[in-house]
């Protein structure tokens, strides 16, 4: 049983598993303003908003509940995806990728790096592999 890191989080946000109850827009069960994704969100058995495209949805609902304020209006509902995948970074040893059938295929570090620039462009289309850190605005 997977147990999240959830111990800072007010309890009655929190499922009997440890998991951020969320409804079908991601939002924090009973709190319009807080919204979750990700590994810690009670979203799907395979916590699928952590890959999937989860952040765009809960940032296209972030922006309409500042449009819009508290209600329903320009949410958009999150729905389980019918194919998953996964992946588990071990970057100085390889990659150990997990498949919704249970199967689990370990690719060493040398193959991985080969077809690296595949999965970047097609699944993740195009995330950048490094971040100009000093280009971000942090508020004060």
């Amino acid at each position: 049983m997977v147990t999240p890191n959830s111990g800072f989080i007010p309890a009655e946000l929190l499922d009997d598993h440890g998991f951020v109850k969320v409804d079908e827009y991601l939002r924090a069960a009973g709190r319009a303003e807080v919204f979750a994704l990700g590994d810690i969100a009670a979203s799907d058995e395979m916590r699928s908003t952590a890959r999937n495209d989860g952040w765009k949805l809960v940032g296209s609902n972030i922006r309409a509940f500042f449009t819009y304020g508290p209600s329903d209006r320009g949410l958009t509902k999150y729905s389980e995806p019918t194919c998953r995948w996964g992946s588990i970074l071990g970057p100085w040893e390889g990659q150990e990728l997990f498949f919704s059938t249970g199967i689990a295929v370990w690719v060493p570090l040398w193959l991985w790096r080969r077809f690296w620039h595949l999965v970047q462009h097609f699944l993740w289309a195009g995330m950048r592999n490094e971040v100009d850190w000093s280009t971000l605005k942090f508020p004060n």
